[in-house]
């Protein structure tokens, strides 16, 4: 995907640039996006969400830096790895949120080698009600490994891919549809899912999910606003679907930032 700009002046035909994060994940099922938190804000009064709902969140008050550098010239938010997250609860977010048919995605870059291997779990994002009911992407205790999870009713499905050791942004994604029955990680970096993005084996058996969302465990950076299980690095363009999204599209929007 390549987007068409006028040079400055208005003279000439247009230019083309890479898409820009933006570009990309707002226009992937726009109608079924209830949350878009690009972390690209100006300021820690407000993690503004660009998806149709607008569910907007708060940042903590410390531990954030905003205005870093991003991918595709898209700036990003500096998680410092010990107290610093974003708040994206509302009580519209636990209104739209589907636990049944849902996509989560971010793009994360980690600060360097030692979050990978200090024994740390670190969250990049979480959804839940409790222990017993939640989605989360993060990062496993376990030296280079990742764990994309769907616990429903108590009956945990995870995706643990080992081997993980980037040091430049990569794209997650993890799809659940209970109508199908069907648990499902993706994966697109500089270096890997070109040919392919879905990482793991689609996880079946899921669970019945029970109750509506806390507010202190919808967050982007860590488990819960006590805070606790911390990101260490950056993140950028976390965003929430009420569908799962085939993997054609994924492929299309993972090639679109990647390619």
């Amino acid at each position: 995907m390549t987007i068409r700009t006028r040079p400055r002046g208005g003279g000439g035909a247009p230019a083309l640039r890479p898409a820009q994060v933006l570009d990309v994940l707002s226009m992937l099922y726009p109608q079924q996006q209830i949350g878009l938190w690009m972390l690209n804000d100006n300021g820690l009064a407000q993690v503004k969400d660009r998806s149709r709902r607008q569910n907007h969140g708060v940042y903590s008050g410390t531990g954030v830096t905003l205005n870093q550098p991003g991918h595709r010239n898209t700036s990003s938010a500096l998680f410092d790895g010990s107290a610093g997250y974003a708040n994206v609860y509302s009580a519209q977010l636990a209104a739209d949120f589907n636990s049944e048919e849902l996509t989560l995605a971010i793009l994360v870059r980690m600060l360097s080698s030692t979050p990978w291997t200090d024994g740390n779990s670190r969250r990049f994002m979480h959804f839940g009600v409790d222990g017993n009911n939640f989605i989360t992407l993060r990062k496993h205790t376990n030296n280079n490994e990742i764990i994309l999870a769907y616990t429903a009713g108590a009956t945990s499905k995870n995706i643990n891919p080992t081997g993980q050791a980037d040091l430049d942004w990569f794209l997650l994604v993890m799809t659940v549809s209970k109508a199908a029955d069907q648990l499902k990680a993706f994966k697109r970096s500089p270096t890997f899912g070109a040919r392919g993005m879905q990482i793991g084996t689609t996880q079946t058996g899921l669970g019945t999910w029970a109750g509506t969302l806390a507010s202190t465990l919808c967050n982007l950076g860590a488990l819960a606003t006590t805070p606790t299980e911390m990101h260490s690095g950056w993140l950028l363009g976390g965003a929430l679907w009420t569908k799962a999204i085939p993997e054609i599209d994924l492929q299309a929007a993972g090639d679109a930032l990647f390619g």
